[in-house]
């Protein structure tokens, strides 16, 4: 059971990720699998799922066509693991970002004596908290954002 809490459950998500494709026994493999995978991601991110294609999946990670056939029987595998690594890698984030935020949120607490004004900046503290989030979702991970909406 994972931690209470949405850092638990966010690390409970990305550990229980499956991939479908060709699983691979040699680090060698294992750096070109990854390469087809951030390809994909990248034309998701650009040119949305549709996008994605064996031939055009092989020229942005310089591997040769074969490859991509061969860690992945079809395109539906392909997407599958593409979308998979970005559950994984979002969920990781989460889980990072959710531990912190509890952290500071715990602290803020704590400070606080209750009264109307601890509440007040209390709350002041969550909404900057939040704007900060979303400038930096906005500014940082605008790829996170793109394949996010592109695979809905």
């Amino acid at each position: 059971m994972p931690d209470q809490g949405a850092a638990g459950i966010a690390t409970a998500v990305a550990e229980s990720v499956q991939y479908q494709g060709r699983k691979t026994a040699r680090q060698g493999s294992e750096q070109r699998r990854q390469l087809i995978l951030d390809a994909a991601m990248r034309i998701v991110v650009r040119d949305g799922v549709r996008g994605v294609r064996h031939r055009a999946v092989a020229a942005e990670a310089g591997v040769p066509l074969s490859a991509t056939t061969y860690y992945f029987k079809d395109i539906e595998d392909l997407l599958t693991d593409t979308f998979a690594q970005y559950v994984e890698r979002s969920a990781a984030y989460m889980a990072k970002l959710w531990a912190n935020t509890e952290v500071l949120l715990r602290q803020l607490v704590a400070q606080g004596d209750g009264t109307p004004q601890a509440r007040a900046r209390l709350a002041d503290e969550v909404a900057g908290m939040t704007a900060d989030y979303v400038q930096r979702q906005l500014l940082n991970r605008r790829d996170f954002l793109m394949a996010e909406q592109a695979f809905r």
